[in-house]
């Protein structure tokens, strides 16, 4: 006799559930992540359209040559850590501003000037491996690398084990724990659908510009 089929044939896996928040978020953030995205394909089609404009991003490329690692650090700790903990306390969305808040805006912008530091060196080695060409194998090829391999297993994980840690009080045991697959299927997991979602066509339009431009 064979085993009746479970009825509820709709019923998610653990997978799906596991990444449903992340597809819940896209879904409630749908809007302004187009519009960035559509800011983004804006910036890179007028900087190969407009000479005036390239020019003007010769100030950019021009601070990025000359500060080196210090530009990274800091342009890396204030896009991540510093502007969005100020974008909060202008719109009234976040924390009052105390020491708490300088705090954890400090703590935030160490670790995304380390993020920051893994991504522009993960650039300066794209540009290597695949050379600087716009062509949309290259591109591809790049985007690839860059979504499936060097965030879920680096990017994501370095400012996931960072935050952590903190919020754990820095206690070895339970930082050691944030390393196992368990912690990363929890908690790393559901973010990579949102991470996808937003910044592959953002990926796209950074590998479509210069080295010196990708990263500022």
């Amino acid at each position: 006799m064979s085993t009746p089929l479970p009825t509820d044939v709709s019923r998610p896996t653990p997978w799906k559930a596991l990444l449903a928040p992340g597809v819940k978020a896209v879904r409630q953030n749908l809007a302004p992540i187009i519009l960035i995205q559509v800011v983004a394909i804006s910036l890179v089609i007028a900087y190969y359209q407009f000479e005036g404009l390239r020019k003007s991003f010769e100030v950019v490329t021009r601070a990025k040559e000359s500060g080196g690692l210090f530009f990274v650090i800091i342009a890396g700790a204030f896009a991540g850590g510093f502007l969005p903990q100020i974008a909060k306390a202008v719109t009234g969305s976040g924390a009052k501003v105390n020491r708490q808040f300088w705090l954890d805006t400090c703590y935030s912008g160490f670790v995304f000037a380390v993020i920051g530091v893994q991504v522009d060196t993960f650039y300066r080695y794209q540009s290597v491996w695949f050379g600087d060409a716009i062509d949309p194998i290259t591109l591809l090829k790049k985007t690839a690398l860059d979504m499936l391999v060097f965030a879920p297993l680096l990017f994501l994980p370095t400012g996931m084990l960072l935050l952590n840690a903190r919020e754990v009080g820095f206690k070895k045991q339970a930082m050691r724990e944030a390393m196992t697959w368990r912690f990363y299927r929890a908690h790393i997991g559901p973010t990579l659908v949102l991470n996808w979602a937003f910044w592959i066509p953002i990926v796209l339009c950074v590998y479509s510009l210069p080295p010196t431009l990708q990263f500022p």
